[in-house]
Parts: C-alpha cells; sequence; structure tokens
C-alpha cells in the first residue's frame, strides 16, 4: 500500500468525518519520482485515523509540476448521499 511520504516535498491536508464517523486526513502530495523538488505529480491520500490504513485515491496532473516545488493546495470533500461509494 502507498504511505505518505514528504520527504522533499510537502504535504497539505483536511480532517474529514465520514457517514460511517470514522476520521479521514486526506492529504495531498507529490509522489516525488524526480528524486528533487521538483513535483511530479499530485496524489490524493486517504488516512483512516481509526485503523491506520493509508489509501492512495487519485494521482492527478501526473507527470505535471516545476521546479520550484509549488504545489496545489485544494480539497474538497462530497457527502455522498447514496452510500454506493462510501469508503
Amino acid at each position: 500500500d502507498k504511505k505518505v511520504d514528504n520527504r522533499n516535498h510537502g504535504v497539505q491536508g483536511s480532517t474529514i468525518t465520514i457517514p460511517s464517523g470514522n476520521k479521514l486526513v486526506a492529504a495531498h502530495s507529490s509522489q516525488n519520482k524526480n528524486n528533487d523538488y521538483t513535483r511530479s505529480d499530485i496524489s490524493l491520500y486517504a488516512h483512516n485515523l481509526y485503523s491506520g490504513e493509508v489509501k492512495l485515491i487519485d494521482a492527478f496532473y501526473p507527470k505535471v509540476g516545476n521546479a520550484s516545488g509549488a504545489g496545489y493546495s485544494c480539497l474538497s470533500y462530497r457527502k455522498n448521499v447514496d452510500k454506493k461509494h462510501c469508503m
């Protein structure tokens, strides 16, 4: 399983309580495939604070980054009213 690794790049996130009552940390970070401060992609992870599970949700902007290490700082969560895709 993927783990959030913030060496050489920043990790930002938000705490979310999902309908089951579990708390998640949704954190975004690059996977740093370039081995420097250049962000190679921006990936969204969910960390279940109850079970300790860390899951890669999706990788955004694959192979896109910049040498300054600047990132993206927007996370959002929409309540799943049909509960078919709850985590």
